[in-house]
């Protein structure tokens, strides 16, 4: 009994789990680290899905949002250390000044919420919903 009990405290230690990590952030910790996600914005009478794309660099993390066809929809840049974000680029009907704003905070609160197993945000004055989920790549 004691060595099936010593068993599942090392099992657990060895292999973490989901609970383990909703304390740590989901974007990249180290410099030079990569994650993605699959993301979907819906605005009610359309929406982005494809995937977003984070990279750390400094104390910045730099991020961007293709859809399923390759093109760049947003680009971005999140300060982890003092939870500022800046829309970099735009795509077509993104490309006003409220929808930029818009998205600084949306995307800002959405890196705050991120953990490894994904996030969600609503902002309800626009009615624009935020999904991201962990990326898995399949043929």
């Amino acid at each position: 009994m004691k060595g099936c009990i010593l068993f599942l405290s090392f099992l657990l230690l060895a292999f973490p789990t989901g609970a383990a990590l909703a304390g740590q952030p989901g974007f990249p910790l180290s410099e030079g680290g990569k994650a993605r996600y699959a993301i979907m914005i819906d605005f009610g009478k359309g929406y982005i899905s494809g995937v977003c794309a984070l990279a750390r660099e400094n104390d910045k993390v730099l991020g961007a949002v293709f859809n399923e066809f390759g093109i760049s929809v947003i680009s971005f840049s999140y300060h982890a250390r003092t939870h500022r974000t800046k829309v970099l680029h735009t795509a077509g009907h993104l490309r006003r000044w409220y929808m930029k704003r818009a998205l600084k905070h949306d995307i800002g609160a959405l890196m705050d919420a991120l953990t490894p197993s994904g996030a969600m945000y609503r902002n309800e004055r626009f009615r624009i919903s935020y999904s991201l989920s962990p990326f898995t790549a399949s043929l």
